[in-house]
């Protein structure tokens, strides 16, 4: 067989598989005829002998059942199996691929703005899904609270944060600091005077000890949780050494654990300009890893070497990464430095 033939070229026959398929759809042709109806029980019948098929007709289990969500609600008019109109309350969750709810009870906000001739659609709800029967068009739903009116701040920062799926559960209670289960067991270490967490000696001797080096933070004059810091040092007339030093997050968060599962959810801290949303607890962020003058702290420490005259690295040293403790001497400000 050559390799024409073997692609089906150079002959203008069909082959016998052809054939049979050109026969096969010249019959169903002949048969489908009537009326629509009538094709279309032919066409499903065609199809069922064709590919397997299904039809969806319930959801055991969904992700999506107990996620909070942001809504607007809207009363409409709606026909009854007896012939006549009812009112029925609806939530209109902000994201859009959600579908239309049926609120059961009606909240006290809703009722009293159209008490007082105000747009009940101005106000943001959250909701939480209920349930959804087989034998209902719509899925019910409950109001957990009423988080403000549209143009509000809160309840307008809380709707952007709903809507890129941005977590927002506290780790705190708000104007308190709550000590996270995990991290209970280095709460125990904290100096009672200072308010400071003291790094065990045992874990010291592991490290390489550099809080004698200059080392110092650069971040915004507000900034509370200090995460990275530098040092410089001169090595030649045109070569200076320069360390990056990075707060050591994964001693006091395992793999695994329920904070770095809670981590996870999170991904990053959100900043908004007049709130943060944290990926870690404050306690974490802001004491026990925040790299503060005058205090000793577990970073992961990068050296590397920058040769001025030639604005590259220097690579006559390869860049090395230790496990340290550091004690930075000073917080300095971008205006500062600038």
């Amino acid at each position: 067989m050559t390799l024409a033939e073997f692609l089906g070229k150079g002959s203008d026959q069909p082959s016998a598989e052809q054939q049979s398929k050109q026969k096969q759809s010249s019959v169903y042709r002949k048969e489908i005829a009537g009326t629509r109806d009538e094709r279309i029980t032919l066409i499903n019948d065609y199809g069922r002998t064709l590919r397997p098929q299904g039809r969806v007709i319930g959801l055991l289990n969904s992700p999506n059942r107990d996620q909070k969500m942001i809504a607007t609600l809207v009363e409409l008019e709606q026909s009854t199996k007896k012939g006549d109109t009812e009112q029925v309350l609806f939530a209109m969750p902000v994201d859009q691929k959600l579908p239309w709810q049926i609120v059961d009870s009606t909240p006290k906000e809703f009722t009293q703005d159209k008490l007082k001739d105000r747009n009940p659609a101005h106000r943001y709800y959250m909701v939480q899904f209920k349930e959804w029967l087989t034998t209902q068009k719509r899925a019910h739903c409950k109001i957990l609270e009423c988080i403000g009116e549209a143009g509000n701040l809160e309840a307008e920062s809380l709707r952007i944060l709903k809507e890129n799926d941005i977590c927002t559960e506290a780790y705190d209670i708000e104007g308190q600091e709550t000590v996270h289960e995990s991290l209970k067991v280095f709460a125990k270490d904290i100096d009672p005077e200072t308010g400071e967490w003291q790094i065990p000696e045992s874990e010291i001797s592991q490290r390489v000890d550099l809080r004698q080096k200059r080392v110092f933070t650069i971040d915004p004059v507000t900034a509370r949780d200090l995460d990275d810091a530098l040092s410089i040092d001169k090595v030649s007339d045109t070569v200076y050494e320069i360390g990056v030093h990075i707060a050591d997050v994964s001693y006091f968060v395992r793999q695994g654990s329920d904070l770095d599962r809670e981590a996870l959810k999170r991904s990053t801290s959100t900043y908004f300009v007049h709130k943060v949303w944290p990926m870690l607890p404050r306690m974490l962020c802001e004491r026990l890893c925040s790299l503060n003058p005058n205090v000793d702290r577990l970073t992961y420490s990068i050296f590397f070497r920058m040769d001025l005259a030639t604005g590259q690295l220097d690579k006559s040293r390869p860049p090395r990464i230790h496990r340290s403790v550091i004690n930075s001497c000073a917080k300095w400000s971008y205006d500062l430095v600038q």
